[in-house]
């Protein structure tokens, strides 16, 4: 997951993911380190002078024919299990057991 960059401003960084990515608008205000949706749709709509969701329309991927997906994690390996310990003969479990 991205992390924002602390060199860069939250705005600048949820345009840029606005404009590369089709992550949900809820989304990009986390990874642009807002901590609710309303304060970065307020903050955005105050600097941009439109709504994030009108921002990438004009400005996203999805405008230009292209969309990008974040690579997807690579499956998991299966390892295989270990055997089983054998079972204990009859007599065995009863000693075990106190019997």
């Amino acid at each position: 997951m991205q992390r924002p960059r602390q060199d860069v401003h939250p705005l600048a960084h949820a345009k840029d993911l606005l404009g590369r990515t089709d992550f949900p608008l809820d989304l990009i205000a986390i990874l642009a380190g807002f901590r609710s949706f309303r304060r970065f749709e307020a903050a955005f709509r105050q600097q941009e002078g439109v709504s994030p969701g009108a921002y990438r329309r004009r400005h996203g991927c999805a405008s230009r024919g292209r969309r990008f997906r974040p690579p997807r994690p690579p499956a998991p390996r299966h390892y295989p299990m270990a055997p089983c310990p054998p079972f204990l003969p009859d007599d065995e479990g009863a000693a075990l057991e106190g019997g």
